[in-house]
């Protein structure tokens, strides 16, 4: 795979990537496999907390965050990195904020309060998860609680646009996702005190999983952020 690599005189960077509901921080693992050496993936695993605020302060406190860092999180991961890193003394380089609306949008439907059925139409047409899994009765008592329970978190959290952030902010939509479509997604650049971009992807709501696609787009906003000039507060 071809790839830009950033200057050779840098550190290497961590890359901490926050899972989307009903995932676990593993489901990074391909993403950590295909990027370069420079970058390194690392998955966070949110603790077992009953909203993003509350995962955020624990998060905050936990992460080793030593050395240059940035954030990516799909989905529920976008909001959790957000939140975490309105809490951190020192920003990361960049936060990508991926799937997800903006803190301050209600989402298109609340799926965590839908029957079981509904639930299970709207999460097949997300496209996370393989058709032979939905049609597994067992599967899905045991897969759905937990889905249902990390989009009631998901789904509740709000955030005031007075809480922007001093960070290079890239926020990422798929062309065909109906769950955080593009216009949805366009208001985290109210969240951006600055240096914003928002890019649109053929896809739907998983449209990261074409990883070497996923994998030049971050390593490309990695530069676009390194170009900017910093923020300066008044």
């Amino acid at each position: 795979m071809n790839v830009h690599r950033l200057p050779h005189d840098r550190p290497p960077l961590q890359l901490l990537c926050f899972p989307w509901s009903g995932a676990s921080s593993s489901a990074y693992e391909p993403l950590a496999e295909a990027m370069p050496a420079h970058v390194r993936v690392v998955g966070v695993r949110p603790p077992k907390l009953p909203d993003i605020d509350s995962m955020a302060d624990v998060l905050a406190d936990e992460l080793d965050l030593a050395g240059r860092y940035a954030f990516f999180g799909h989905s529920f991961g976008a909001l959790l990195a957000y939140a975490v890193a309105r809490r951190l003394p020192v920003p990361p380089e960049l936060i990508v904020t991926s799937g997800s609306r903006s803190p301050a949008t209600p989402p298109p439907v609340t799926m965590h309060e839908l029957p079981d059925d509904e639930f299970d139409t709207k999460l097949g047409r997300m496209g996370g998860i393989a058709p032979a899994y939905l049609a597994d009765p067992a599967f899905m008592d045991r897969f759905r609680p937990k889905v249902r329970a990390d989009l009631s978190i998901c789904e509740s959290y709000r955030a005031s646009t007075l809480d922007t952030l001093d960070v290079p902010m890239s926020t990422w939509a798929g062309s065909d996702d109906w769950y955080a479509s593009p216009w949805l997604t366009r208001p985290w650049g109210d969240f951006a005190a600055g240096h914003f971009q928002h890019r649109i992807f053929d896809g739907g709501h998983f449209f990261i999983n074409d990883t070497a696609r996923s994998v030049r787009a971050l390593l490309a906003d990695l530069r676009w952020a390194a170009a900017r000039p910093a923020l300066v507060s008044a």
